[in-house]
């Protein structure tokens, strides 16, 4: 029969898995928010637009963190339509996270679609330390 003793701090020592204070879980987990305001770049050339960044307040030890993007048009409502707008070449820096915005159906005519000069986008960005 096996010994399965506790070692110090009430920790299993036969059981890998090991307990976490709630502050040290929630040092892990960072929500930053930012914003992105269309250019002339964005209604001429959809597919790809300008860069967009979204810096920590806390710094993270390393690039360690899973990251996820959300972008959300600020100006919706139902009688005007949203914008769709995807994050794509997301990087992850230990600071902040950036990235770059795709309008899939957004077209280069003013038509419905377009991307208009000025309209703005929330950015939001929630981390978790692997």
């Amino acid at each position: 029969m096996a010994n399965f003793s506790y070692a110090k701090f009430g920790k299993n020592v036969a059981s890998p898995y090991t307990r976490e204070d709630l502050p040290v879980i929630l040092d892990k987990i960072k929500h930053q928010r930012g914003s992105y305001l269309t250019v002339l770049a964005d209604s001429s050339s959809p597919f790809i637009s300008g860069e967009w960044r979204v810096n920590f307040d806390d710094v993270f030890a390393d690039t360690g963190y899973s990251a996820w993007v959300q972008i959300d048009d600020s100006t919706f409502s139902y009688t005007s339509p949203a914008l769709q707008a995807f994050p794509i070449n997301v990087v992850r820096s230990p600071a902040y996270v950036s990235g770059r915005l795709w309008f899939p159906f957004a077209g280069t005519s003013p038509a419905i679609g377009a991307v208009p000069l000025n309209h703005p986008f929330t950015i939001d960005v929630l981390a978790i330390q692997d």
